[in-house]
């Protein structure tokens, strides 16, 4: 399928963000980060720029937590 893959230990950069991309988040490093306001900056800006998000491993509930914080949970 030619995709990209681009590892990060931070939050990702936002350029690239489509209908066409997957950001996979490893559950640990997301359960580290669930209440900082720039990831909840970046799964807004994700979300409207149509690109899908996966949480692999971790608590569920703890991603949902993190998009209903940030707002998203009722556009899904």
């Amino acid at each position: 399928m030619k995709g990209d893959v681009v590892r990060s230990s931070d939050i990702p950069e936002a350029v690239e963000l489509s209908p066409e991309v997957v950001v996979i988040f490893g559950g640990e490093w997301f359960e580290q980060r669930i209440y900082d306001a720039e990831l909840h900056d970046f799964l807004r800006l994700a979300s409207s720029r149509g690109a899908s998000m996966v949480m692999v491993r971790g608590t569920t509930s703890k991603f949902f937590e993190a998009l209903d914080t940030a707002g998203i949970i009722g556009f899904l």
